[in-house]
């Protein structure tokens, strides 16, 4: 018997998810990002943040990786970065995109 694939989980366009888009995109050479970082350019609480990127990780929109080295090493745990993958990105632009042309038809 063949097993169905998960169906992803369904990613419901908020403000916060335009904001966390904004910082994952704001800089071209920042890949990959981790999350007190991002909590503190998009203002967003903990509780909200991180239920959002494990939403966007069970889509396919992200993906997430531990930071290179040791807890040792660092001298604190290891940080988990995440980044946008191929999908992601090119939701992201859409999402963008839409947004703007709303703010356009809104200052109209």
């Amino acid at each position: 018997m063949r097993s169905v694939p998960a169906k992803p989980p369904r990613i419901n366009v908020t403000i916060g998810l335009l904001q966390l888009i904004g910082v994952l995109q704001s800089e071209p050479g920042h890949s990959y990002w981790y999350g007190y970082e991002i909590m503190k350019k998009t203002e967003m609480p903990s509780g909200k943040l991180y239920p959002m990127l494990h939403r966007l990780e069970a889509a396919g929109w992200i993906e997430s990786r531990f930071e290179d080295g040791t807890a040792q090493g660092l001298g604190r745990p290891l940080r988990r970065m995440y980044s946008f993958t191929e999908l992601g990105q090119e939701h992201a632009e859409r999402l963008r995109w839409a947004a703007s042309e709303l703010r356009d038809v809104e200052a109209t």
